[in-house]
């Protein structure tokens, strides 16, 4: 699905940034939710944009 795509990117963003030492950050916006955190985390993800879900209190990142 979408998130497998994405998280592709994310790695493949994390590799370019290792193997060239760039300082740029990773971030992602949009469709983030308690089950799709931990995922683009694990990815490579430096920063993390999420609207409904936190206003909702859906995410708990004290599990991360």
């Amino acid at each position: 699905g979408a998130y497998s795509w994405l998280c592709k990117k994310v790695e493949l963003l994390k590799k370019i940034r290792e193997e060239k030492g760039y300082k740029y950050m990773i971030s992602v916006d949009g469709g983030v939710n308690k089950n799709t955190l931990p995922v683009v985390i694990s990815a490579g993800t430096d920063v993390v944009v999420s609207g409904s879900s936190f206003f909702k209190n859906e995410l708990d990142i004290s599990d991360l």
